[in-house]
């Protein structure tokens, strides 16, 4: 087979392999050592309902750590029946539940679903104590909190605060809640006042981040994962855990009775903020002062319950012990955790590659400002990419062509030495050297194009700017695929013209050239249509490019 062809194809499943390696690398299974399960540390029995601190918590059945549960029984949700307080801004309608004053409901106004409804980031049929915000803390059941029913803003009221009160002897405990009308970030405060005439300890508690999402499609749970700052030494490094992995250590299987049994995890340590992320949202929780750890339990095979262990202190008599923290929940957009200015945007991936990825953002951005359309900004910085990478091509065909001039001597020393492989390795190695010929040429410029491509695939396939963005006709949401397969068609065929424009020396090498436009026309087909899209573009200039090179050499 022709090298240029087999480099080709090296080079291409090079590409798909960097795709899968770097997907791992965006959203990793859990690292060995990293998570133990283990039973919960009080040594209650695993079968025996408790809470995060191994007390029996009586508002924790239906999916806790520690409880067994037949196979293909759900957890029971009951309804929450303690009222609700309220609270709308220009972005998002919010439900506290006074029952346990976790966030019962989180409607985004600018993001629908499928059907047209408000995307609801909090599922309100979850219990109590599984909703985001809610304080598990000693042996007390979810506290039934009194707070205004409505608080709105708009115009006129740009900020307000919720308050919520409860009371759990000997403790009185206030939670605020300041919003801003123009931001999915608020800030928590919670202030525990000691009502007794002696000094009390206030003991650790767990504020919950979530179970999970409302968003339960398939497309959310692949997704869905936990990270959080942990300061190690004097270094604050991301850790992050891959939602449907994680879940699998927090649940036993008995092999012979199918019972799952649900467990807990405690990763002691100190931690600046923990958040948890689908494809295209996300809660992220930052206190003002250090959280002593992260507790994770079991909740079923999709979902994880994820919380934050804050310190206690002792408090003397009618003295108060106050905790601040700030809160986002809404779209993963890095502007806007940017804009907060407390490092949320730690969320998104660091690394070499990061700093590409948010350049191609801020072109494609840029575009989408001009023209108002994100499937002709992404024609656009498909173009810009080209002619960046230009001298990049240019060199890589130059050296094809080289290789294929000598092709015809290469053969001819392949039947002179047939027999004896090393001797033509050496006189082949010969060849190159006396042309002056690279036979690397061709494929190292290639390979430099790759932390480009990558940046833009990752970049595409999880920007929540493509979420329902309409194209063209028939392509409404560039974030899905194409529903008539119109666009891999299309690039199919226009890779077939691509193959058909580079000479074959022989009808076999021109069948098996065949092979990746075919392999690539199915594997796209259920990609992003945005991402088709790029490729479509990027292979149609790739065949005017090499036309033009084969014209002017």
């Amino acid at each position: 087979m022709e090298k240029r062809l087999l480099l080709a194809i090296v080079l291409s499943i090079l590409v798909l392999a960097s795709f899968q390696y770097y997907a791992a690398k965006i959203a990793p299974q859990s690292e060995p050592g990293q998570i133990e399960t283990r039973e919960n540390k009080a040594g209650l029995s695993p079968q025996m309902t408790t809470g995060p601190t191994g007390h029996p918590d009586k508002q924790l059945t239906g999916g806790v750590s520690g409880e067994t549960m037949l196979p293909g029984q759900e957890a029971s949700f009951p309804v929450i029946e303690a009222g609700e307080s309220k609270v709308e801004t220009s972005l998002f309608k919010a439900a506290i539940s006074l029952n346990g004053a976790g966030v019962a409901g989180w409607q985004l106004k600018e993001y629908k679903n499928k059907d047209g409804q408000l995307i609801n980031l909090s599922c309100p049929e979850r219990l109590a104590s599984n909703l985001p915000l809610y304080i598990r803390w000693g042996s007390v059941s979810p506290l039934i909190f009194r707070g205004k029913e409505l608080l709105k803003l708009g115009f006129e009221q740009p900020q307000g605060e919720l308050f919520l009160q409860a009371q759990a002897d000997p403790w009185r405990l206030d939670k605020k809640m300041a919003f801003s009308d123009q931001d999915y970030l608020f800030w928590l405060e919670l202030s525990w006042q000691n009502l007794s005439s002696e000094t009390r300890k206030l003991p650790d508690y767990y504020l919950v981040c979530t179970p999970g999402f409302g968003l339960q499609d398939k497309e959310n749970r692949q997704y869905a994962e936990a990270k959080a700052g942990f300061v190690l030494g004097d270094t604050l490094k991301a850790k992050k855990w891959k939602i449907h992995s994680l879940t699998r250590k927090l649940i036993r299987r008995n092999a012979e009775t199918g019972s799952i049994t649900r467990l807990d995890n405690e990763l002691p340590g100190i931690v600046r903020w923990l958040a948890y992320r689908v494809k295209y949202f996300t809660i992220i929780i930052k206190p003002e002062e250090e959280a002593k750890g992260i507790l994770f339990s079991g909740l079923g095979e999709d979902e994880a319950l994820c919380q934050l262990k804050m310190p206690g202190e002792e408090v003397r008599p009618g003295e108060t012990f106050n905790q601040r923290f700030a809160v986002y929940l809404g779209p993963v957009d890095y502007d806007q955790l940017k804009r907060a200015n407390l490092g949320l945007e730690a969320i998104f991936e660091s690394g070499g590659l990061a700093p590409l990825r948010r350049l191609v953002m801020a072109v494609l951005k840029f575009f989408y400002k001009m023209v108002g359309n994100w499937g002709v900004a992404i024609i656009l910085l498909t173009i810009v990419a080209k002619i960046i990478l230009l001298p990049l091509t240019q060199k890589s065909f130059r050296s094809m062509g080289e290789m294929q001039k000598l092709q015809p001597q290469i053969n001819s020393l392949r039947q002179v030495y047939k027999d004896n492989p090393q001797k033509l390795q050496k006189e082949i190695m010969e060849l190159y050297r006396s042309h002056k010929v690279n036979p690397m040429g061709g494929c190292f410029p290639m390979l430099l194009q790759m932390p480009v491509f990558i940046a833009l695939f990752t970049a595409l396939r999880s920007a929540i700017e493509l979420r329902h963005a309409p194209f063209i006709f028939w392509i409404k949401d560039l974030s899905a695929k194409d529903p008539l397969y119109v666009l891999p068609i299309l690039m199919g065929g226009v890779m077939v013209a691509q193959q058909k424009m580079s000479p074959q020396a022989d009808p076999q090498q021109a069948k098996m050239a065949m092979i990746m436009p075919i392999f690539f026309t199915f594997l796209f087909m259920n990609f992003p249509s945005g991402l088709v899209l790029y490729w479509l573009v990027n292979s149609f200039l790739s065949v005017g490019e090499q036309w033009w090179i084969k014209k002017k050499n």
